[in-house]
């Protein structure tokens, strides 16, 4: 192993697979296989190591990055284990899930808010708070928020799930559907802004993707997307004054999901994960230019096929769509005929997925014990 760094010109002081996991191309997955190889004395001199490191950079540029999404159900993940099972379990699952993509990065998704949408429930994980109780929290409720996030990425990162589908940035209006309701920090922009901030932060600073969503926003929605599609008749001048902000605000976040809602001040025609025009704005207007990814494709306020709706997400600007839920739609055949119709990520949208899943994570010294006391005390 020290001879595959010296190899390289690095320093043969430090660890080989962090080394070679600088080279461009290589990553962390494959710098491990590499150094494991070289300390088997597969490659006998220079030309040879970096030929082959350089036959895997060209393999993971072209490669399409697999998106997974975890979820709980009443059998594994949400309490009927004991606390050791259900972790070890989760855990072999998420690095099979590896194994199998090739990619030590490849993002593996959750819905973990905290609140009443969490997968992973007690009693073998820990039950978070909701947004709006965080904002609500005494004293500093952005650090209520910010320590909240940490703990709960903790668990993630425990587990292998290194994607989590926050922060969420809707402003909820008077009327609105419940389906958003205490998911959301506050009523107003800028109390949604910074609490989103703060929960990206603490997701980032423990080594999670944060997701943005529902851009440009779901707080208007008189209707439950999951169940009928919403319209939303404001002005444009309203929406960017209230419910767009907060995703302006957000824009350099790696990582989004779009909302199944219609808005006429955008496209009377088509809801925003459908059309060219609402993403265009997303895109252009909101700023948002990173990896856009659809809401699920099993909800109701969607229709056709599957793979019509992957499709149409795909042709409208998503970069990659969300069919994540097997608990709707089980048969085998249609969820391949959903994947036939992706075609592999390439272009603009491979380059956000890899800066994405590439993208530099703090992992900052924290002490669990210590946030769970100063939390305690805030939600008291």
């Amino acid at each position: 192993v020290v001879d595959c760094v010296s190899m390289l010109g690095v320093d043969a002081r430090r660890s080989p697979a962090h080394e070679l996991a600088q080279v461009p191309g290589i990553d962390s997955f494959h710098a491990n296989q590499i150094a494991k190889q070289a300390a088997q004395g597969k490659f006998t001199n220079r030309a040879e190591l970096l030929s082959h490191m350089q036959n895997l950079s060209e393999v993971a540029t072209r490669q399409s990055i697999g998106f997974m999404r975890v979820f709980g159900s009443s059998e594994t993940l949400d309490g009927t284990l004991v606390r050791g099972a259900g972790l070890a379990q989760l855990k072999a699952l998420t690095d099979e899930m590896r194994e199998v993509s090739g990619r030590y990065d490849v993002p593996i998704l959750i819905d973990q808010e905290g609140g009443r949408v969490a997968r992973l429930k007690p009693p073998v994980w820990s039950k978070f708070p909701s947004a709006r109780q965080l904002a609500q929290a005494k004293g500093d409720s952005l650090r209520a928020t910010y320590l909240s996030t940490r703990l709960l990425a903790a668990e993630l990162v425990e587990v292998g799930i290194n994607v989590d589908c926050l922060p969420l940035a809707d402003i909820p209006v008077p009327g609105a559907h419940d389906i958003i309701g205490d998911r959301a920090f506050g009523l107003d922009a800028k109390t949604v802004s910074t609490h989103a901030r703060a929960q990206a932060n603490g997701l980032m600073d423990a080594g999670v993707i944060p997701v943005l969503k529902h851009i440009p926003g779901h707080g208007r929605a008189m209707l439950d997307s999951h169940e009928a599609l919403p319209v939303v008749t404001a002005s444009l001048a309203e929406l960017e004054a209230t419910d767009f902000k907060p995703f302006k605000e957000l824009c350099d976040l790696p990582m989004g999901m779009t909302a199944h809602v219609v808005y006429n001040a955008l496209d009377p025609e088509r809801m925003a994960t459908l059309s060219a025009k609402a993403i265009g704005y997303i895109r252009h207007d909101i700023g948002f230019d990173n990896l856009l990814m659809s809401d699920a494709l099993w909800m109701k306020s969607m229709t056709g096929s599957y793979a019509e709706r992957a499709q149409g997400a795909l042709a409208a600007g998503c970069d990659v769509v969300l069919h994540c839920n097997g608990i709707h739609e089980p048969d085998t055949e249609i969820l391949r005929a959903t994947a036939d119709a992706c075609a592999p990520l390439s272009g603009k949208s491979l380059e956000r997925a890899l800066r994405a899943v590439q993208m530099p994570l703090t992992d900052v010294v924290f002490d669990a014990k210590e946030a769970k006391r100063e939390l305690e005390i805030m939600l008291a």
